[in-house]
């Protein structure tokens, strides 16, 4: 019965003998409703039937005369109610699109009754926007801020879950970039996302002490819904190595404390010379006319000589005559 209907569906695509062929717009998410109204009470069966070009006809909902129940197949239904045959859809996808057909079954034949193109529209790109903002050249050992802007609708109903952003790094050498930091889009600085301002725009930083290993290309990522969008990337360029920038420091302390060193030494040096001479002074300043006369009028020093002189007398037992010895000493040879 089925390969029948299929058959006859393939020759007679598009044809129907009362309303007609019917465009029907949606947006992708929204509930569909597609009814035929039966002013006919000849038939026994009706079928709602999905036919996309290029594939095999599907039956989506099979119903009886005096059968007033709800029938589901996957996020599809059917039903009959008041002389309706209704066929609906539970949020509509972009697989949706296709030609809907309601057929009656009278007497073994076949008659197309109804024929509903249904167009989807699918979902604008809403998806957020994300762009790098550009960083000077920066030292090792300095702290640098990477800023990622994320533009987005505040309230997304095709993508209510909530974004995340990554951060990856590319050095050179590398085939793929590696994952460094997340963070979740409640951790950033927003401004929008109201009702007359429905765009929001949240700006995250990733802050970052660099070295000389740290230079590449970082990206910002923001994946939500199972998509992930890539920033355009941030360029780090590190100047300088700080092991060699601690080196430099520590060579130029050392050498500016042993300069202080040896300045102190010779300070120390130079005030024991300057004591030295000063006490020198001192004891020349204290008898100078002496100095100059012993020095010009050497004579002078003879002629103020002292003279002492002392007699010593020997006597003997036997009386005779004694002996005297003379000796003479110079008192200022003292």
């Amino acid at each position: 019965m089925h390969v029948v209907l299929c058959i006859l569906l393939m020759l007679q695509l598009g044809c129907c003998t009362d309303e007609g062929f019917e465009i029907k717009t949606v947006n992708a998410g929204e509930d569909v409703t597609l009814s035929y109204y039966n002013n006919h009470k000849d038939f026994r069966t009706f079928f709602w039937v999905k036919v996309v070009p290029g594939k095999m006809p599907e039956i989506l909902g099979k119903g009886h005369k005096y059968d007033a129940g709800e029938k589901k197949i996957g996020h599809s239904s059917t039903k009959q109610e008041e002389g309706k045959f209704i066929f609906q859809i539970a949020k509509a996808k972009p697989s949706d699109l296709a030609f809907y057909y309601c057929l009656t079954l009278v007497d073994y034949d076949i008659i197309f009754r109804k024929a509903v193109l249904l167009d989807v529209k699918r979902p604008r790109s809403n998806f957020p926007a994300v762009v790098q903002s550009s960083v000077d050249p920066v030292s090792a050992g300095d702290v640098v801020a990477l800023q990622c802007s994320v533009l987005s609708e505040f309230k997304n109903d095709a993508c209510p879950e909530e974004q995340r952003v990554f951060w990856f790094r590319k050095t050179e050498g590398e085939s793929h970039p590696t994952y460094i930091y997340a963070r979740r889009s409640s951790d950033g600085d927003c401004d929008g996302g109201t009702e007359t301002q429905p765009l929001q725009s949240c700006v995250y930083s990733f802050l970052k002490n660099v070295s000389s290993s740290d230079a590449g290309l970082y990206y910002c990522a923001v994946a939500a819904c199972g998509k992930v969008v890539f920033g355009n990337g941030t360029k780090l360029d590190v100047q300088g190595d700080g092991t060699y920038n601690n080196i430099f420091f520590f060579l130029f302390f050392g050498t500016l404390v042993l300069s202080l060193m040896m300045v102190t030494f010779l300070i120390f040096v130079v005030s024991k010379i300057s004591s030295a001479v000063c006490k020198a002074r001192l004891v020349c300043k204290t008898k100078p006319e002496t100095i100059i006369d012993d020095w010009q009028y050497p004579e002078r020093k003879q002629q103020d000589a002292i003279f002492t002189t002392a007699v010593f007398t020997k006597k003997k037992t036997d009386k005779t005559n004694d002996v005297r010895v003379y000796t003479t000493r110079n008192m200022n040879g003292w």
